[in-house]
């Protein structure tokens, strides 16, 4: 997965791109930032490589300007997919890790049981 742009620590995180194979991170790396992200997952501990949870939005009203450093931002706007990794006690998980990472994943395709969910980061109908 490559999350959008972020700031970590004050640092801008630009394309962060993490490798998750059975729903651990393997590797990651980004364009830019990628230290701020390995001096927090190096302290991380236990579950620090856990993908934690996937938030898709569902709110057709709201609208978000394709550009712009939006992190986790605006995760209730149609077509917005915001993805975790590490610690999910803020969303009722277990994992306690103290590493945490979430952006959002630019113009995200979803599908579900073969069916699309979300094409190129758009909501799709419903039938």
């Amino acid at each position: 997965m490559v999350f959008g742009d972020t700031r970590v620590s004050g640092t801008l995180v630009s394309a962060l791109t993490a490798h998750v194979v059975a729903g651990k991170v393997t590797s990651m790396h980004a364009k830019s930032g990628i230290a701020a992200v390995n001096t927090l997952y190096g302290s991380g501990g236990v579950g620090r490589d856990l993908l934690s949870f996937v938030d898709f939005g569902t709110n057709r009203s709201m609208k978000v300007p394709a550009t712009g450093q939006w992190g986790g931002g605006p995760s209730m706007a149609a077509g917005y997919v915001t993805m975790g990794i590490g610690s999910n006690l803020f969303f009722g998980g277990t994992d306690a890790s103290p590493f945490f990472f979430l952006s959002n994943i630019p113009n995200a395709t979803v599908t579900v049981d073969g069916k699309p969910l979300i094409t190129s980061g758009t909501l799709a109908l419903t039938p």
